[in-house]
This record gives C-alpha cells, sequence and structure tokens, in this order.
C-alpha cells in the first residue's frame, strides 16, 4: 500500500507542475493584438475603396497591412474583397488564415470567427463549383438540364450551385442522372451506355433521303430524250406533213420544181426520223441509269447497296420497280 499511495502522489504532483507550466504560455497565447498605424491606414484606405468599387485597390490596401503584421480581421476583410472580385479559391484561402491568425479585441474575436464560418458558408451557396462527368462511351453527346449538347470531352465546366439533370446520348440510347453542385467543390458523375452494333442487313449506303449524282444524271437524261421526241412530233406535224403533201400536189401537176420539192420533202423526214431516234434512245437510256443509280431507293428495293453484316460483307442490287 505505502509504495502504491507514494507512486500515485509523485503522478498527481507532476500533472499539476505540468498544468501549472502551461498556463503562462496558453494565456498568452490568447492575447489580442493591436494594428499598427500603417495598418490601420491601410484598412481604411482599403474600406473607401471597396465603398467606391475598386475592389483591386481594396486588395491591394490589405495586402499591405498585411505585409506589416498578421491579423483576423485583416485576413478576414480581404477575403471578402476577394469574394467581391469572385476569386471565390483566394477568398477561401484567406479566411482560411483569419481562423489561427493573431486575434485584436474589437471585435471580439469569437464574433469574428462566427462571422468569418458564415462566409465560408457563403462560397459554397454562392460560388461556381466544377462538373467533372466520365463516359462510355467516349463520344457520348451530354446535355445539362436541357442545355445544348455537348461533347463529353468538353467537361469539366463550371456551374452555379444548385441541382442539375445530366442527360447523355449514344447509339440511339439516352441515360439520365442528377448531380448537385457546391460551390467550390467538385463533383464526377459516370454515365454508362451499352451500344450494341447488330447488323442482319444494309447498313451501309445512301439513305431514303440521299440521291446519287448518277440517278440525276439519268433523270436529265431521260428529259432531253422526252424533249427530242416532242419536238420530233412537232416537226413532223409542223414540217414534214406540208412537205409531204406539196411533193404529192406538184407530182399530180406534173410542176417543173418537183425535184425541188422532192429534195424538201426528203430532208425533213431525215431531220424528223433523227428527232424520233435520238429521243428515244436518249429517254431510254436515261431511265435505265435512273433506275440503276443507288440513290433514293433503300438497299433492299433499288441500285446498287454494299451492305456490312456481323460475319460477312458484300454487295445487293434491286430496281426501283
Amino acid at each position: 500500500e505505502a509504495p502504491r499511495l507514494m507512486i500515485r502522489k509523485i503522478l498527481i504532483a507532476a500533472v499539476a507542475f505540468g498544468v501549472l507550466a502551461a498556463l503562462p504560455s496558453s494565456a498568452s497565447a490568447q492575447e489580442n493584438i493591436v494594428l499598427t498605424d500603417k495598418q490601420v491606414e491601410y484598412f481604411v484606405k482599403a474600406g473607401k475603396a471597396l465603398e467606391s468599387g475598386e475592389q483591386d485597390q481594396a486588395i491591394e490596401y490589405y495586402r499591405l497591412a498585411l505585409k506589416a503584421g498578421e491579423a483576423n480581421v485583416l485576413y478576414a476583410a480581404l477575403g471578402r474583397a476577394l469574394y467581391r472580385k469572385g476569386r471565390c479559391a483566394e477568398a477561401d484561402k484567406a479566411y482560411e488564415a483569419a481562423l489561427t491568425a493573431p486575434t485584436v479585441a474589437s471585435p471580439p474575436p469569437a464574433s469574428v470567427r462566427e462571422k468569418i464560418e458564415e462566409y465560408r458558408i457563403g462560397l459554397r451557396v454562392e460560388c461556381p463549383g466544377t462538373l467533372v462527368i466520365k463516359c462510355e462511351p467516349a463520344d457520348m453527346k451530354v446535355r445539362v438540364s436541357g442545355g445544348a449538347r455537348r461533347a463529353c470531352g468538353e467537361f469539366p465546366i463550371e456551374l452555379k450551385a444548385d441541382f442539375y439533370r445530366i442527360e447523355g446520348s449514344a447509339g440511339g440510347e439516352i441515360v439520365e442522372s442528377e448531380v448537385k453542385i457546391v460551390g467550390m467543390e467538385t463533383a464526377t458523375i459516370e454515365l454508362k451506355i451499352d451500344v450494341k452494333k447488330v447488323a442482319t442487313g444494309p447498313e451501309v449506303g445512301p439513305t431514303p433521303t440521299e440521291d446519287s449524282p448518277m440517278g440525276t444524271v439519268g433523270l436529265i437524261t431521260a428529259g432531253v430524250g422526252g424533249a427530242l421526241l416532242a419536238t420530233a412530233v412537232v416537226f413532223d406535224l409542223v414540217v414534214l406533213g406540208p412537205a409531204i403533201d406539196d411533193l404529192e400536189t406538184a407530182s399530180d401537176s406534173r410542176s417543173s420544181d418537183e425535184q425541188a420539192k422532192f429534195d424538201d420533202a426528203d430532208s425533213a423526214q431525215t431531220t424528223t426520223l433523227i428527232l424520233y431516234i435520238g429521243g428515244g434512245v436518249l429517254a431510254t437510256a436515261g431511265v435505265i441509269i435512273w433506275a440503276l443509280a443507288p440513290d433514293a431507293a433503300p438497299a433492299e428495293t433499288g441500285g446498287l447497296q454494299p451492305w456490312l453484316g456481323a460475319d460477312s460483307a458484300g454487295i445487293t442490287y434491286g430496281t426501283r420497280w
């Protein structure tokens, strides 16, 4: 018992001595500092600059005051000026430094600390945050709360603190997610779509709205042929018919210009024949070219079309009829 009691007394004495030895340093740590005249001058000038909307000038005055000595109120005021300038990250660092900097007596350190915590909470609400999106597949298109679609590679982006609906699309599929953006923080979400390309028939080739140049050439050729046929009919009625009538009249009356009438009728007949043949050939060729062209008709209904399947490839042919 005696040895135990003695050891206990020694331990209690040692603890008491340590506490008493620590009291002077703790008390001195709680002592408040007094701003120098120069610091007060800079502090006042910075306040006037803020009232005039000159944030950059105010920031410079606060930094000059801090060079003369650190103080909680100086860091707090600097942080507020940086926040008004939109430099949120720097403002947060200034607020953080204010929490550990030497304190002044007035305003009371407790009220300064409370105000700084309030300011730091405000940064999370009023300052932008960062959104990072990871996409699979990487070429996914992303839209934020109904905004314009953008490539996934354009992220990260800054957004106001708020809730957002994120929509990703790829391969005809859509995936959605919600995210909360907090000021000064980075939010990361992942969007994933399983894009399965199952090829069971023709996949490559013009769509129903994509006309081939070959088809256009065919239509033009057929149009020219039709125009020649129409010209042939008109020439037949207006020129060849009267020429034949004049030749028959001259032949019946054995007129001296019978040979001339014959030559006229023969020339008109030759021209008409050329027009009929040329128009018919062009019209037929144009229709054939148009029918064979791999244009507006889908692969299964018209034209030469390449196709790519899961295990094979080839070319299909179909007509428009």
